[in-house]
């Protein structure tokens, strides 16, 4: 009788190093079974891929192989990619094991409420340290979805990594008009059939990010039109030099002389019914109502401070880099970590703000969520503010310094004190107005530039504390 080969829970699976004992299975798919598994030598708790012994999934395993041993110059904590541990033959099976982690995102979407643009951030300058890991080694993920980014651990709130690189290929391999990239997390120029480069994945981590805020898919959809459509809703339609040099670009556009009047050559989004004609297929029904700019994302949530707001209009800024409809003019991860959002630099706070308006991420919790500890982690400092710098610097321009304070002047009756008050207030900010108006056109006509004349505009006395720096 013929002993069955599949693994079974409390099975020991053997390598060369170590003895692995099977704990209980913890995932299933296409490739074969994830089994969480002890290490018997050190107790030290992994999840081992079990492959299945079809050609298809071998030739996958090895290919995910190749993929792994390339990432291993890398410092997987540094640079937060899944530690690679060994591979090992059972039995015929192709065995990798790797380190545990927790949970992926799409479980944590799935359990708990939308997550606030600080919470958000860590998990952004993560991502981005680990795309540009794999930028410097040529390799592209292809795969970027909540399911492929895991919490390393409850202990470390959003302490995450990148994982699963099944579908990871060198960047010198990416072809050029097949449709792959899991469906909502596609970027456009693959869907166009453009030339590809690694901003793909950079395409899938921004969908990601803003999956984690809405609690859903930006492009919730379940066709290919539907996911163009919806693009062209939030992001605009991309430029007619993308179209016209896409591979694909006839299943979703067409040029139409009735469209545009003035550029006969203009493209538009194919109707439901010609997308159906054009790829005999049907355009599934769409429930959804996408956003119409990222800036509504700013919006959906009611509450927060104005710190809050800034920081949720510094995420939707983030974004529009992220998802820029040009691969090639799509933001780099080295850049983004540059980014006002991840270095809060629009967080710095102005000498007239309190210290206790900022909080340690840079922003408030918002009402939907709390805001969780990052005790743990190791993020960039917002920058701080010079003292002595300007915002901007004119030197060859000589403008009045602000008025020093009056020295403390004996109380009158209230009325009297009033009416003096405006009476002063009033004349001051007159002959501050002239005088500065003077200045300002005295610095216009070294410039050979004509001041335009506002003769119904005020100027109150608080312009004067910013208008020096503005000029």
């Amino acid at each position: 009788m013929e002993m069955s080969t599949e693994v079974q829970r409390g099975d020991t699976l053997l390598s060369s190093l170590s003895a692995y004992s099977v704990l209980e299975f913890i995932g299933e798919g296409y490739f074969g079974k994830v089994a969480k598994c002890l290490n018997i030598r050190t107790r030290e708790t992994v999840a081992i891929k079990i492959c299945k012994e079809t050609p298809g999934v071998f030739h996958d395993t090895k290919k995910e192989i190749s993929t792994l041993e390339r990432l291993s110059v890398l410092d997987p904590e540094s640079s937060n990619l899944i530690r690679f541990i060994e591979r090992f033959d059972h039995v015929g099976q192709c065995c990798l094991a790797f380190e545990m982690l927790d949970i992926d995102l799409y479980d944590l979407l799935n359990s708990s409420p939308p997550l606030s643009v600080s919470a958000i951030r860590p998990i952004a300058q993560q991502l981005m340290v680990a795309l540009d890991a794999l930028k410097g080694l040529g390799i592209v993920h292809c795969d970027i979805k909540p399911d492929n980014i895991m919490l390393v651990s409850r202990s470390q709130p959003f302490r995450v990594k990148l994982i699963d690189f099944g579908e990871a290929i060198p960047i010198t391999q990416l072809p050029r008009g097949p449709l792959f990239q899991p469906l909502g997390y596609r970027a456009p120029e693959v869907s166009l059939g453009l030339p590809l480069t690694e901003a793909i994945d950079m395409w899938g981590v921004g969908c990601v990010l803003a999956s984690l805020f809405l609690a859903d898919n930006l492009f919730a959809v379940n066709c290919d039109y539907l996911m163009m459509k919806q693009i062209v809703i939030t992001l605009g339609q991309p430029e007619d030099y993308l179209l016209a040099a896409g591979k694909n670009t006839h299943r979703y556009f067409k040029q139409d002389p009735w469209w545009n009047l003035e550029d006969p050559l203009a493209w538009r989004l194919l109707t439901p019914r010609e997308y159906e004609a054009e790829n005999s297929r049907s355009a599934l029904l769409d429930y959804t109502v996408p956003l119409r700019s990222l800036e509504d994302l700013a919006h959906i949530y009611s509450g927060g401070d104005s710190a809050e707001m800034e920081d949720r209009l510094a995420f939707a800024d983030f974004l529009k880099d992220v998802l820029h409809l040009d691969g090639f003019m799509r933001i780099s991860p080295a850049t983004a970590l540059q980014h006002s959002y991840l270095t809060m630099r629009h967080q710095v706070m102005s000498p007239e703000m309190s210290d206790d308006t900022t909080s340690v991420m840079g922003s408030s919790p918002t009402p939907h969520q709390p805001l969780p500890s990052f005790a743990s982690l190791s993020l960039p400092s917002p920058a701080s503010p010079s003292p002595s710098q300007p915002l901007l610097s004119f030197p060859n321009l000589s403008l009045p310094s602000p008025a020093s304070p009056s020295p403390p002047q004996p109380l009158h009756s209230a009325s009297a004190s009033r009416e003096s008050d405006l009476a002063s207030l009033a004349s001051a900010s007159t002959s501050r107005s002239r005088k500065l108006l003077k200045r300002v056109r005295s610095f216009f006509s070294r410039l050979k530039t004509p001041l335009p004349s506002f003769p119904s505009l005020f100027i109150s006395s608080s312009a004067f504390t910013f208008l020096p720096h503005m000029l």
